[in-house]
């Protein structure tokens, strides 16, 4: 009897066992999901307040200036800064791949081909380069 009883109470604690776990995967999934729609609406916002503001910005020459005068300060990348054509930054390297990118030894081969530094310039431009 008391044998039946302590196999009862083992084959309960096992099923519980089993539904906490079931639960907690559950929970784990659900939070999961909210994280990941929380990161995607702020993501949302701030693509749609830059819309806005550039749309302003395109329409405002004040706002414009201002605007580029605040992504100038802001930005601090470099690849950040070149979405918005704004001259490299001279504060300290500090992403990994520009870390990598910079300590690339810069080869010389002698080479005094300029044509790729020449390309997008207006033909006018290349003229007073080649000067």
């Amino acid at each position: 009897m008391e044998t039946v009883k302590s196999n009862r109470k083992e084959k309960t604690i096992g099923e519980l066992e089993q539904r906490r776990a079931a639960l907690q995967g559950k929970l784990a999934a659900l939070e999961k999901n909210i994280s990941t729609k929380k990161r995607n609406d702020d993501n949302r916002r701030k693509i749609l307040v830059g819309a806005m503001y550039l749309k302003k910005a395109e329409e405002d020459a004040g706002i414009k200036t201002k605007l580029w005068t605040a992504l100038d300060n802001y930005l601090t990348k470099n690849h950040d800064r070149i979405l918005f054509d704004l001259p490299a930054s001279e504060t300290p390297i500090t992403s990994g791949a520009e870390i990598i990118e910079a300590s690339q030894p810069v080869e010389d081969t002698g080479n005094k081909d300029t044509s790729n530094r020449d390309k997008g310039k207006q033909p006018d431009e290349k003229k007073e380069a080649e000067k």
